[in-house]
C-alpha cells in the first residue's frame, strides 16, 4: 500500500518532470528503434518487438536517433518533425503511397534528417497517384542516399524549403515523376548537391527554380520528355561536372547561369544547349556536345587551369 509520504514524493516528482517538459512517452524513447513487415505499432520498437510502420516507430525514437528495417516490408508514409535517420539497408524496405507524399520533412532549423536505402513508390498510373516522393519543407540538412523514387504525379524530390537548408542527394535513381528533383527557396539559397544519380523518364530531370545553388556531378539525365537539366530562374546557378545528358527533349536549358565541364550532352531530340535571354552557359572546353537538334552553343568560356 502506498503511504501518504510516498504519494507526496511521487506527486512532486511528476510535477518536476512536467516542468522540465518530460513525459512517460519521452522517457520511453530509444536512440535506435526497429521496424518489420510483421511488426506491430503497439510494440516498443525494440529489436525483439519491432513496430510495423515508420510512423509508429518515430514517436518511440529520440531526436537524432535511427529507425532500422529488420526484414522486407512496406512501411508507410511519414511526416518527420525532428532530426532522425531512416535506414532500410539489407531487406527490401519500401514506402508505398497512393494519394499522399511518401515522406514529408518539416524539421527544425538545426535538425539533420537522413533517408537511405528505401524504395519510395507513388503507384504511378492509378487514379490518385502520389504527390511527392520526398517533400522537404524545413530542416537544417537533409541527406538522401541509395534510394529509388518513382511513380509520383509531381516531383520525386521536392526541395522547397524557405529556410537555410542544405540537401545532398547521392547514389539515387529517380524515374517516372513530373520533375525528378525540383528546387527553390523564397528567402535564401536552395543549396543542393547531386552526386552519382540517375534521373530518367520524367518530364524534367532537374528543375532549378528561384535561388537554387546546385552542384551536379557524375550523374545521368536521360529520356526525360521535357528537359534533362533546367536551371530556369534568373536567380538559379549550377555547376555541372562529368555528367551525361542524353535522349531528352532539350539537354540543358538555362535562364540563370551554369558552368559545364567534362559533360556529355548528346542525342537530345531538341537543343543540346539552350540559353534563354539573360541566361549564361559557360564552358571549360572539355565537353562532348553532339547529335542534338541543334547542338546549341555556350555563351562564354572559362580557362582550364
Amino acid at each position: 500500500m502506498m503511504t501518504k509520504l510516498n504519494r507526496s514524493w511521487l506527486a512532486g516528482a511528476l510535477a518536476v518532470m512536467a516542468f522540465l517538459g518530460w513525459s512517460p512517452s519521452l522517457m520511453a524513447q530509444a536512440s535506435r528503434t526497429w521496424i518489420s513487415g510483421v511488426g506491430d505499432d503497439a510494440n516498443p520498437g525494440s529489436r525483439t518487438a519491432p513496430c510495423k510502420t515508420i510512423a509508429g516507430a518515430i514517436s518511440k525514437t529520440v531526436a537524432g536517433g535511427e529507425i532500422d528495417a529488420i526484414d522486407p516490408g512496406g512501411f508507410g508514409g511519414v511526416t518527420i518533425t525532428k532530426a532522425i535517420t531512416l535506414d532500410g539497408k539489407g531487406p527490401l524496405a519500401s514506402i508505398l503511397v497512393g494519394d499522399a507524399s511518401g515522406i514529408n520533412i518539416a524539421a527544425g532549423a538545426n535538425d539533420v534528417v537522413t533517408i537511405r536505402n528505401y524504395a519510395i513508390n507513388g503507384i504511378g498510373g492509378t487514379p490518385s497517384p502520389g504527390l511527392f516522393g520526398i517533400n522537404i519543407i524545413s530542416a537544417g540538412e537533409v541527406r538522401i542516399e541509395n534510394c529509388v523514387i518513382f511513380g509520383f504525379s509531381t516531383n520525386g524530390i521536392n526541395f522547397a524549403s524557405s529556410g537555410n537548408t542544405t540537401l545532398y542527394v547521392q547514389n539515387c535513381q529517380i524515374h517516372n515523376c513530373a520533375d525528378g528533383i525540383y528546387a527553390r527557396n523564397t528567402s535564401g539559397p536552395a543549396n543542393i548537391v547531386v552526386e552519382s544519380c540517375q534521373i530518367a523518364q520524367c518530364h524534367t530531370g532537374f528543375f532549378g527554380d528561384a535561388n537554387t545553388v546546385a552542384s551536379i556531378r557524375n550523374s545521368l539525365f536521360a529520356q526525360n520528355t521535357g528537359t534533362g537539366i533546367n536551371i530556369a530562374a534568373p536567380t538559379a546557378t549550377a555547376s555541372i561536372d562529368n555528367t551525361e545528358v542524353s535522349q531528352n527533349g532539350t539537354g540543358l536549358a538555362v535562364g540563370g547561369s551554369a558552368i559545364i565541364s567534362r559533360d556529355s550532352i548528346i542525342n537530345n531530340t531538341g537543343a543540346g544547349l539552350s540559353a534563354a535571354a539573360g541566361g549564361s552557359i559557360r564552358t571549360i572546353h572539355n565537353n562532348l556536345i553532339t547529335g542534338n537538334n541543334p547542338d546549341g552553343a555556350s555563351t562564354g568560356s572559362l580557362p582550364l587551369k
